[in-house]
């Protein structure tokens, strides 16, 4: 049975020596990079494609050093199931920092894993790094660098090694490094093994106050995404490892290594309120790291969510550098609160234009040039949980941040975190709507949205609210178990005491669209479900109705095709046709074949004008005082005196022509037919 996730030993073994791609690898149908390739003195060239030939003595060579978000792009050709991605090495010019993304078109990337250097393997697995693909699809894979570094970069081989459709069965088991951090289950909360063949969906949950490292098996990291879907085969014991400080999760921007490092030498915390007693208000960044990358995290600040205060910071009298300050509440959601400010970064300007610039912004952030203090307004947003952190980062840059707090290869870049560890936050309700398409929600007099959240008072209550979009119809609100707890499009919730989620869930619901016509002129319209055309019909051979009519008033297929037809009386012609309001009468198609393809995404209406008198409609008609028509059993009756009547069936042909004095009826089978009078005049009947 064919392997589907080599241990380590097993890599070490089989990958100890130079050889060919496995059987067991994709085929890699292209790799491109942004990054320059190096030409040695010899003519040897180190391309791209040696990262696909199976050889590890040939290698991919940069000719320039590492810079943030270069990277090497893998094309598999197609989408294909992935459970490892393998990284190769050389002993040298290893990247600093780096991350694994996937794609399936090449422009929405998800991430899978961040690494370092030390992450990397020795020379006996070939300087392997491998990480899971968590048994995702993918056509492309791309390794970027999130780090910059003075060495070129050096690269052996990538390998993606095919998985098996479907692992045989085996059990699996979860635990967690300590459990009054967090839990880890299989499929549902509570599942500590689980026997099964194929994948098995593993999921760690972090307690609150604490934060999800990575999963380990036998003491290696596998993943450090919180859901793991095992597709190998082999029993085998997952560990969940969390720990605490969710300062951890927040990521790290880098300077180059030139210039000046200028720091602060001060933070304090003034005019708090919300601030809980014990917490540390007075910090002096001292040491190395002081002048690079400082933070409080292990004195964090403990607050209550909504809580306020002034952060109070000594830069020092000279202000070289630009000075922004950001709000975080994990890497990916942060908001710039103030700056950028200029500073005099032009040489011979003065050093006081930092502070001049914050006191002439328009925020509420105030500077002393005379003492190099800056402070800052600041509050905790209401919506934060118990046990979350709030970081505000104070950045000093030489260069552009593009408002980025997680910026890497920035001049002069120094940066101090002041961590605030949320110890008593108010229950956030949330409301999602389910479909995000199938309409909105709302919490008490909140705007409508996809996703409402509101902070509320401990033991209070909201009211949530759903409105259903167009052709969707509310079914209920349903708790975080998909209990339905709700049928109203109003919800209340009452005596919160926690935090929780709630979906308001929505149903499609096929629309009815109606059939209305008005016509003019000596003519008549119908819609059918289909027509007579097929891939040999010429041009200029008209086609013929097929499959069901639809009467005025009909209700019609929700976007189905129908086919509009306008037959002409006699010698009238059509003058016009318009359909909801877009003039078809030129349409090259219904010059072509005679009829209208139309696909029902809303009510269907028609206007036609032929040439010629209104035709009546009616189950007896009189046109003039001395002719009257009805239709009989069979047939049509005419009352009229020396008057020539044509008698024309759906398709506009004359089936009869009958001069009248006194009474003649006429024979014709079940159907409509259009009755002309002395050729003018007419009217429509139907005979059953």
């Amino acid at each position: 049975m064919k392997k589907l996730f080599l241990s380590l030993c097993a890599i070490c073994a089989v990958l100890s020596a130079p050889r060919q791609i496995s059987a067991e690898n994709y085929e890699i149908a292209n790799i491109t990079s942004n990054m320059s390739v190096y030409k040695a003195d010899d003519g040897t060239v180190h391309g791209l494609d040696n990262l696909k030939d199976g050889n590890f003595e040939t290698k991919f060579w940069s000719s320039a050093a590492q810079a943030t978000d270069q990277y090497i792009l893998v094309d598999l050709g197609s989408v294909q199931p992935l459970q490892e991605i393998n990284l190769y090495f050389a002993s040298g010019d290893q990247p600093t920092a780096a991350k694994v993304e996937i794609s399936n078109d090449n422009s929405q990337y998800e991430e899978l894993v961040r690494f370092s250097q030390g992450d990397i393997d020795g020379a006996s697995t070939n300087y392997l790094y491998s990480c899971s693909a968590l048994n995702k699809e993918a056509q492309y894979i791309r390794f970027s660098l999130t780090a910059a570094s003075n060495s070129w970069f050096q690269m052996t081989e990538i390998q993606i090694p095919i998985p098996d459709a479907k692992a045989p069965s085996r059990t699996i088991t979860v635990s967690v490094n300590d459990a009054s951090m967090g839990i880890a289950y299989i499929g549902n909360e509570g599942t500590l093994s689980a026997t099964a063949e194929g994948p098995i969906v593993l999921t760690a949950k972090a307690n609150p106050g604490f934060a999800f490292n990575n999963w380990t098996l036998n003491g290696t990291i596998v993943s450090q995404a919180s859901e793991l879907i095992d597709n190998t085969e082999g029993d085998k014991e997952y560990v969940a490892n969390f720990a605490p400080a969710p300062y951890d999760d927040f990521c790290t921007p880098a300077a180059t290594t030139g210039g000046n490092k200028r720091a602060q030498s001060k933070g304090e915390i003034l005019n708090a309120e919300g601030v809980m007693e014990g917490s540390t208000l007075v910090f002096t960044p001292s040491g190395s790291t002081a002048y690079q990358a400082w933070s409080n995290r292990n004195d964090m600040i403990k607050v209550e969510s909504g809580a306020t205060f002034d952060l109070k910071v000594t830069y020092g009298t000279k202000g070289w550098d630009d000075l922004s300050v950001f709000q975080m509440t994990s890497s990916d959601e942060y908001s710039l609160i103030y700056g950028p400010y200029k500073g005099a970064w032009a040489e011979g300007a003065s050093t006081t234009d930092l502070f001049n610039n914050i006191n002439a912004a328009s925020d509420q952030a105030t500077a002393d040039a005379t003492n190099g203090t800056i402070t800052f307004p600041i509050t905790i947003p209401q919506e934060v949980a118990t046990g979350n952190a709030i970081v505000i980062r104070f950045i000093i840059h030489g260069s552009d941040l593009s408002d980025n707090p997680c910026a890497t290869g920035i001049g002069e870049l120094n940066y101090c975190d002041y961590v605030f560890y949320v110890e008593k936050g108010k229950p956030v309700i949330t409301a999602k709507a389910d479909p995000s398409n199938g309409g909105t929600v709302a919490i008490n007099d909140g705007s409508f949205s996809e996703t409402a959240t509101l902070a509320v008072e401990e033991n209070g209550s909201c009211v949530l609210k759903a409105q259903p979009a167009e052709n969707y119809e509310f079914i209920g609100w349903y708790d975080a178990s998909d209990t339905q707890v709700g049928t109203d499009l109003e919800y209340t919730v009452s005596n919160i005491t926690e935090s929780a989620t709630y979906t308001a869930k929505f149903e499609f619901v096929e629309p009815k669209y109606i059939l209305t016509y008005e016509v003019k002129g000596s003519g008549y319209v119908e819609v059918w479900s289909g027509d007579t055309w097929s891939e040999s019909t010429k041009p200029g051979d008209f086609v013929n109705p097929a499959g069901e009519k639809y009467e005025l008033n009909a209700e019609l297929p929700y976007k189905g095709k129908v086919y509009i037809f306008a037959f002409p009386v006699g010698e009238n012609t059509l003058d016009s046709i318009v359909v909801n309001g877009k003039n078809m009468t030129n349409d090259e198609l219904f010059r072509n074949y005679g009829d209208i393809e139309h696909t029902v995404e809303s009510n269907l209406h028609i206007k036609a004008v032929f040439t010629g008198d209104d035709i009546v409609n009616g189950v007896e008609s009189t046109l003039y005082d001395n002719v009257k028509i009805h239709s009989i059993k069979g047939g049509i009756n005419i009352i009229a005196e020396s008057t020539t009547v044509k008698i024309y069936n759906m398709n506009g042909a004359c089936i009869k022509s009958v001069n009248v004095n006194g009474t003649e009826s006429v024979s014709v089978p079940a159907g409509i037919y259009a009755v002309v009078i002395n050729g003018g005049k007419a009217c429509k009947v139907l005979v059953k």
